[in-house]
């Protein structure tokens, strides 16, 4: 979905889709577009649908717009617009709602901004802002709380991680990673948050919470900036 050209290229609003369950796999680009162009915008599934928020394009900049798209239907759907123009942020599904968190605003300052949307309401409101300012951040959900993790803030770049506990709705900081890591990428399996590469990295490390502890595991065998990972 969507992404730019090489550095400088245009941006795109065009989607792919590659079917598994085929015998022989094929991308599929006979799909319908999202309403707008995005790069570094944040996707998350909810309830069946995909949805995508924020991000940047070569006509209006910065974006608060959000769509989803119904893949039995095949039909991408408007969605109310964030609070905040953002990119390079995190979006997370968590009990029938999304989360929004940190990212760039319209004038490239990171935010600690976070924000949820409920599509019975069709509305976003504010929740608590995070401790730390965070763009280029993964985040994940795990045990009724969601893991805000790495990034940069301003200037900083951050090792450190904090989580949101969604009955007490607070920020509490964790311990750090082992080491910096924005850009990076990140899954649950087996009740374990690992987290892989960013800028310059080729490390990935796991948080238990049962010892609340993070463990250096083998190196990747190159350094990944934005990677994508997921867990089957």
């Amino acid at each position: 979905m969507g992404g730019r050209q090489g550095w400088a290229g245009p941006h795109y609003n065009s989607v792919e889709m590659l079917d598994l369950n085929d015998e022989n796999p094929k991308w599929d680009s006979n799909l319908p577009s999202m309403g707008e162009k995005r790069y570094i915008f944040a996707s998350t599934l909810l309830n069946g649908l995909v949805y995508c928020a924020g991000g940047e394009n070569d006509d209006t900049g910065c974006l608060s717009s959000c769509e989803s798209y119904n893949p039995e239907e095949r039909k991408w759907s408007s969605v109310r617009n964030t609070n905040d123009k953002r990119h390079y942020h995190a979006l997370v599904s968590a009990r029938g709602l999304l989360y929004a968190l940190g990212g760039l605003d319209n004038d490239w300052y990171a935010t600690n901004l976070a924000e949820c949307y409920d599509p019975r309401k069709g509305k976003w409101k504010y929740i608590p802002p995070m401790k730390s300012r965070r763009s280029r951040l993964t985040a994940v959900v795990l045990n009724n709380e969601i893991y805000a993790i790495g990034g940069i803030g301003g200037s900083n770049r951050l090792s450190s991680v904090e989580k949101y506990n969604l009955d007490k709705k607070t920020w509490i900081n964790v311990p750090s990673m082992n080491g910096i890591r924005y850009g990076g990428s990140a899954c649950v399996v087996d009740g374990l948050i690992w987290v892989f590469g960013g800028y310059g990295v080729k490390t990935f490390e796991f948080y238990d919470p049962a010892t609340n502890k993070w463990q250096v595991s083998t190196n990747m065998d190159r350094e990944r900036d934005f990677p994508c990972v997921l867990s089957i």
